[in-house]
């Protein structure tokens, strides 16, 4: 970006922007004084750590805003070799270490840890000179699942009559991502939005199941139903619709909660409907019933049944 002086109506100098002496002193002290502006926050951010340690790389900045949102900002002047193609290696870098580096950190909250876990990280380059490098490659480069953009933000100063101005300039100009919310539904919204009406009566048999052997929903999303019992968080997930980390309506998903409290480890072996192979993004195990037959599903009631009394002969003698 150019800055000229105007005098009658013509352009009648260019005007040499004010260079940042060094990198880490000088620039990274203007940004940390300057980051919500230069990022476009809404407000003040809510953490700021800085040559934070990520899997054996550091990185210039982790910054958390008011929302939650999470970005990783590496700073680089122009006249630093690296503002290149390197520069743009070390940031895919870092943020494909992030999930690795989240079960080390104490110091973020957990909306912050749960974005880093996903993938939900807003990588941003900051420098003092856009190149043709940064035009030419940033806009074909996307990140992960959900397609991250890597941000990149020209900061220029000037000097104007005793007075300093600063533009930035930016490309790949974007929302910032963040976690997905999940919003509550009542277990009657969620049975009744399933498309297929097969799925929709064995909800309804599910539930009638659990409910008889005192099983109660805590942990409701926008698209599954959580049955739990005693101080346990969640035990058996069923999904009905909107699947948010790569669910299928109509998967039943015995949680790893319920796997290590104790019940016989082969109990599941006898279900005629086999463990899919996958799991959810907690790790619990995903038996897929979307495909079966009526008969199929009401056999795995049946076994199910005899699963919810061995558990209950168990928690019972737990308690004892």
């Amino acid at each position: 970006m150019r800055l000229y002086k105007e005098q009658g109506s013509r352009l009648t100098e260019v005007l040499e922007p004010i260079r940042f002496d060094d990198e880490v002193g000088n620039f990274h002290a203007y940004f940390r004084q300057n980051i919500a502006a230069i990022l476009g926050l809404e407000g003040d951010p809510k953490t700021v750590l800085h040559h934070e340690n990520i899997e054996g790389k550091e990185i210039d900045f982790l910054i958390v805003d008011s929302l939650d949102r999470v970005y990783f900002v590496e700073i680089k002047l122009g006249k630093n070799p690296e503002n290149r193609r390197e520069v743009i290696n070390q940031i895919v870098d870092y943020w494909s270490r992030c999930r690795n580096y989240v079960s080390n950190l104490r110091e973020l909250s957990n909306k912050a840890r749960n974005a880093i876990e996903k993938g939900y990280v807003n990588p941003v380059i900051v420098t003092d000179d856009l190149l043709d490098d940064h035009r030419n490659i940033l806009p074909n480069i996307k990140l992960g699942e959900n397609n991250v953009k890597i941000r990149l933000i020209e900061v220029k100063r000037w000097k104007v009559d005793d007075k300093v101005y600063t533009s930035t300039n930016t490309i790949n100009d974007q929302e910032p991502i963040a976690v997905p919310t999940r919003e509550t539904r009542t277990k009657d919204e969620l049975i009744s939005m399933i498309d297929d009406p097969g799925l929709k009566s064995f909800a309804k048999q599910l539930d009638a199941l659990l409910t008889r052997y005192r099983y109660v929903i805590r942990q409701r999303s926008k698209s599954r139903l959580a049955y739990t019992r005693e101080h346990f968080t969640r035990l058996f997930v069923f999904v009905c619709t909107n699947p948010v980390w790569g669910d299928k309506v109509g998967d039943f998903i015995v949680t790893t909660e319920y796997s290590n409290i104790g019940v016989r480890e082969d109990i599941w072996q006898d279900s005629n409907i086999t463990w899919s192979g996958r799991k959810d993004d907690w790790g619990g195990k995903v038996y897929e019933l979307s495909g079966k037959t009526e008969e199929e599903r009401g056999r795995f009631l049946e076994f199910l049944e005899k699963v919810l009394i061995e558990t209950d002969r168990y928690l019972a003698a737990a308690m004892d």
